[in-house]
């Protein structure tokens, strides 16, 4: 319907629908949508809601498959200011699977902005001796190394 179509264009009123339809119905769906949702809540700026939407996404996810929400979870706390919990996130991100590249990636940039350069090549060391999966893993690695270099 032509409601619905306007719906598919705004990820946030699609997914706080779907939401609503399967209120009442467990399971990974249901937490796949509160992931979708934590999502779109986190590209319109919306962190405090992000920040709810991928809570409830962990609460349906067994580890390791939790890797994502910890990162998207650590996004939204940057986003905040939120240091502390950002890097609480990345490193559960990390346990997940250690050779999450953006997660070491991030969580070095993190330090850094605190100011703990020792810390923040720590995390990069580790980067770079992770094997790249995919083109953006590379150009990651690429850009820790020149500024590895550059130190």
């Amino acid at each position: 319907t032509i409601s619905r179509n306007f719906e598919w264009r705004n990820p946030v009123i699609l997914f706080e629908s779907t939401l609503k339809l399967s209120e009442g119905k467990e399971g990974l769906k249901d937490t796949r949508v509160h992931f979708n949702l934590g999502t779109a809540y986190l590209n319109n700026g919306l962190y405090d809601k992000a920040i709810i939407e991928f809570n409830e996404a962990l609460k349906g996810l067994a580890f390791p498959r939790c890797k994502r929400a910890h990162y998207q979870l650590a996004f939204a706390y940057l986003a905040k200011s939120s240091y502390k919990e950002a890097e609480d996130e990345l490193l559960k991100a990390i346990e997940a699977d250690p050779n999450y590249i953006s997660a070491y990636y991030l969580l070095g940039n993190l330090y850094k902005k605190e100011g703990d350069i020792d810390k923040a090549k720590e995390a990069w060391q580790k980067l770079i001796k992770i094997k790249a999966l995919y083109p953006k893993d590379e150009v990651l690695i690429k850009k820790v190394k020149e500024l590895l270099d550059s130190r």
